[in-house]
C-alpha cells in the first residue's frame, strides 16, 4: 500500500497521520508507546514502536517549550520519527511533511521576523479515532 505524500518544496512528505493509519490497519498487534521527559528549556519525547511486545523502532524529538502545543507537537514528531524508522512512510524521508513544514516556516521568519504584536497558532495531536470519521 502506497502511502498519501504531499509535496513541499519538490519533495514528497507523508504526514504522521497517514504513517498513524497504515500502522494500525496492518499492525493489529502492535502498539506505539510514548514518554517525554522536561527540561529546563523543553521537552524530549521518546516513541516506541512494539509489533507482539517486541520493540522494533524507537524515534526521538525535542521543542522547546516557548509556544502552545509544543508538547502535543513533539510527541507528533517522535511518532512519526519512530514509524519512518519502522519503514512506514519513509520512501522520501524520515521527516514527516508536519517536520518539513515547520523547518521551512522556521527559516521564514528567521528571513521575515514577526512583529511582537503579531501572534502565532500551532495545533496539536489528535487521537487516532478522531482521523478514522
Amino acid at each position: 500500500m502506497k502511502l498519501k505524500t504531499i509535496n513541499l518544496k519538490g519533495k514528497e512528505y507523508c504526514q504522521v497521520v497517514d504513517r498513524l493509519k497504515y500502522f494500525n490497519d496492518t499492525h493489529k498487534n502492535g502498539c506505539i508507546e510514548t514518554s517525554y521527559d522536561l527540561t529546563t528549556k523543553g521537552v524530549v519525547f521518546t516513541a516506541k514502536v512494539f509489533i507482539e511486545g517486541n520493540l522494533r523502532a524507537t524515534g526521538h524529538s525535542y521543542k522547546p517549550m516557548t509556544s502552545e502545543f509544543n508538547l502535543e507537537k513533539a510527541e507528533t514528531r517522535a511518532i512519526g520519527r519512530a514509524l519512518a524508522i519502522f519503514g512506514i512512510g519513509a520512501d522520501a524521508s524520515i521527516s514527516s511533511y508536519e517536520e518539513a513544514q515547520e523547518a521551512i516556516n522556521q527559516q521564514n521568519k528567521q528571513r521575515n521576523p514577526i512583529h511582537p504584536s503579531e501572534t502565532q497558532s500551532g495545533s496539536g495531536f489528535h487521537e487516532y479515532e478522531d482521523y478514522k470519521k
